[in-house]
């Protein structure tokens, strides 16, 4: 349904939208138009899924942005209830987890986020009319306030833009907005024809490692599984369950359906890769695959047993191996595990949001603040390429 309390708004220039808070309540030719082909993220069938698996998401606002009646941009945003605990560091877990033995209830703070309710590297604003940029990013503001009004919001995040999208966003922090860093990104970049390639390609101390860890698959199954012969059962989810669990890092709670319907799905390309041992599951990582790339999403894997088969690892190396094997030229890597992901060739990718405090007496402190909560990733520097 559309959502309330949003009909008086005026926005910028000759702009004009539609806001609703179910993806259902918009027809889907209307949503999906002017959206790439291999935008996945931003297509209607993949917010849908979303919509109807991700846990703790309080509400959400789909907006369609018109000029003079023409379709400009299409915005996602959600609410939620957040436990700031789980977006933060580790060292400012414990800074965190101090104040709660004092104050049982701090942290957790209504917040909105400009963005998508999973951790992917991907802003939520897609402008189909670039001379319209700027009124857009001011309209979007003028509605976000106006959430921030009726739901009494205390954090607003614009979140996941790349150096290259800051060229275009940056114009929102003359609303007030602070831009501050956000968790690095990891490309791998092929520029081999094979795995092998690849391998011997290594210096030597880094080859050693790796095929120490490739050793360990003589005593795995490994296979992977395209859309139509994916089951996403139980095991599956437990060992997904697992993994999120214990990340430091904590946005969004996904149900079991968002995998099945991921992987299920024929709207999209997609794979997994599963490992077992004597046909117990002790591993998984689902992907989905866009013309030159492949995008891994969420990992599982048995922890107690995870260092003696190098499961992560190994799910890893096969992500690569497969991705060179079918010719890709970028596999997205995601953020955390950076040290592991930079050792085996990836390029560290910036990743920027934006926050607006909506106290006008802690507003002037935010960078500072949240400099200490999300802080820079070391810029891990190997070479591990023979020259």
């Amino acid at each position: 349904m559309k959502s309330d309390n949003m009909v008086n708004i005026e926005l910028y220039g000759n702009l004009s939208f539609e806001i609703f808070n179910s993806i259902d309540s918009i027809d889907k030719n209307k949503w999906d138009s002017g959206i790439e082909k291999d935008d996945f993220y931003m297509k209607y069938d993949f917010l849908k899924i979303t919509e109807k698996s991700v846990l703790n998401v309080h509400s959400y606002y789909y907006i369609i942005i018109f000029d003079k009646g023409d379709k400009v941009a299409n915005v996602v945003l959600f609410s939620i209830k957040l436990d700031l605990l789980n977006l933060v560091s580790n060292s400012a877990k414990g800074i965190i987890s101090k104040i709660r033995k004092i104050w049982k209830n701090s942290f957790f703070i209504n917040t909105l986020f400009c963005g998508l309710p999973v951790s992917i590297v991907d802003n939520s604003i897609r402008i189909f009319d670039k001379k319209c940029t700027r009124d857009i990013l001011y309209s979007i503001d003028t509605i976000i306030k106006n959430i921030i009004k009726n739901k009494k919001i205390k954090i607003t995040f614009l979140k996941d833009f790349t150096d290259d999208e800051l060229e275009w966003i940056k114009c929102i922090e003359n609303k007030s907005y602070k831009l501050i860093s956000g968790l690095p990104s990891n490309d791998f970049t092929i520029k081999w024809n094979s795995f092998d390639e690849y391998v011997r390609s290594l210096r030597g101390k880094y080859r050693s490692s790796l095929r120490k860890v490739l050793e360990k698959r003589d005593k795995l199954e490994i296979s992977v599984l395209e859309n139509n012969d994916i089951v996403f059962d139980d095991n599956f989810y437990n060992l997904y369950e697992q993994v999120n669990g214990s990340s430091e890092f904590q946005l969004e709670k996904l149900s079991s359906d968002f995998f099945r319907k991921v992987l299920s799905s024929n709207s999209f390309s997609a794979k997994l890769i599963t490992i077992k041992r004597e046909n117990i599951l002790l591993g998984h990582i689902s992907i989905v695959e866009l013309r030159d790339k492949f995008v891994p999403l969420f990992i599982g894997y048995e922890k107690i047993v995870n260092n003696k088969y190098d499961i992560y690892f190994n799910l890893v190396y096969k992500i690569l191996e497969v991705a060179m094997h079918e010719k890709k030229k970028i596999v997205k890597c995601g953020q955390t595990a950076d040290f592991f992901k930079r050792k085996i060739g990836c390029t560290p990718v910036n990743v920027w949001w934006f926050i607006y405090v909506t106290s006008p007496i802690i507003r002037p402190f935010t960078r500072k603040i949240f400099s200490k909560l999300f802080p820079p990733i070391p810029d891990y520097k190997f070479e591990i390429f023979e020259k």
